[in-house]
């Protein structure tokens, strides 16, 4: 199964197949009440290129699920929450491993905030005006690099009242190329045939979230709360099994 990869375009670790009637299905959710945020808060920051995804995708059969891509790219891709399923309630408190490593946390958000991922939202009272809704987090050490960690926003906390409880489980189901399609794959090329894998660095934070969606990724930290404006580790239940519905369409079967 060959995979269809667009020059700078960010293709996730892997490959996954997804249906165009998901991708619409996921524009369709409500997300959070009022208007989208505005200037730094709303700039789409990703080196995932419209023109070349368009260009790799033209003969793509289905069209549904292109113009989805395509538009997730150049507006940013919608989270997939719906208020009627779970209101929010927000948990400020963060998880101990992040008051343990506070060197760690302070390093990531200066790190990412140049970056351009991450947006000071302002002050708490700030922050509460412009609706951010904040969620707790942690730091991770990477088990491949000694020293390094990640950054995990808990999306699932409070129970019942979170982000992620307000995530349909079928908007993130995923589909993994198996060996057997990789081996019959190989047959059917012939000899002289090859191989790649790709493994794309930080391949989540290269996916940009909607404006109207990033209300839902309110960290607190030190009195301040910022704003993530790409996908987090810790956004729905896929998340940590290789990627979430946005990121399916990163790598397609062509």
């Amino acid at each position: 199964m060959g995979l269809c990869h667009a020059c700078n375009a960010g293709a996730s670790e892997g490959s996954y197949t997804v249906q165009g009637e998901q991708m619409q299905a996921l524009a369709r959710c409500s997300g959070p009440d009022g208007q989208a945020l505005s200037g730094r808060l709303a700039s789409i920051v990703s080196p995932m290129r419209e023109t070349v995804w368009a260009r790799e995708l033209a003969g793509h059969p289905d069209k549904a699920l292109v113009e989805e891509l395509l538009r997730g790219i150049k507006s940013g891709f919608r989270v997939g929450y719906d208020k009627s399923r779970a209101p929010l309630k927000a948990h400020h408190r963060n998880m101990q491993s992040a008051t343990e490593h506070r060197e760690v946390v302070t390093k990531y958000l200066t790190a990412e905030i140049e970056a351009g991922r991450v947006v000071l939202a302002g002050t708490t009272s700030q922050a509460e005006a412009l609706d951010v809704h904040c969620s707790p987090f942690g730091v991770i050490p990477k088990k491949s690099k000694p020293g390094k960690f990640r950054l995990i926003l808990n999306l699932s906390a409070p129970e019942g009242a979170s982000v992620n409880d307000g995530i349909s489980k079928e908007l993130a189901t995923l589909s993994y190329v198996s060996l057997y399609q990789v081996a019959d794959t190989a047959a059917r090329l012939g000899r002289g045939s090859l191989l790649a894998k790709m493994d794309i660095k930080q391949a989540y934070r290269q996916v940009s979230v909607h404006p109207q969606d990033r209300r839902l990724l309110g960290m607190r930290w030190e009195d301040k709360v910022y704003v993530d404006t790409t996908l987090p580790f810790g956004l729905g239940q896929t998340l940590n099994g290789g990627g979430s519905l946005t990121q399916t369409g990163m790598a397609l079967d062509c």
